[in-house]
């Protein structure tokens, strides 16, 4: 058995990096708006690059006061997953 100091590359993306917190966002969010790209609400300035989107999953987001957020996310070659039952006086939303 050898020792190897050979280092490990974790992009973020791997399944076994995968945020404690069970969240399936990796990297930072941005929105365009009207031209523009936004990192929250402060304005980004992405000079001439190009960015790509390499894979979109699709899901549900439970959140409770008081509680960390729960996921439903699709599985890779699979359909989005059915929307849980949630009782009206939760609000009926998920």
């Amino acid at each position: 058995m050898s020792n190897s100091n050979e280092l490990t590359i974790v992009d973020g993306f791997d399944a076994d990096a995968a945020d404690p917190s069970g969240s399936p966002i990796r990297g930072s969010t941005w929105r365009f708006i009207d031209g523009e790209y936004f990192a929250f609400k402060e304005p980004l300035d992405v000079g001439a690059e190009s960015y790509l989107v390499y894979d979109i999953l699709k899901g549900w987001q439970k959140l409770e006061e008081g509680c960390p957020p729960e996921y439903l996310m699709q599985r890779k070659g699979q359909p989005k997953p059915a929307q849980p039952h949630v009782d009206e006086a939760d609000g009926g939303q998920i």
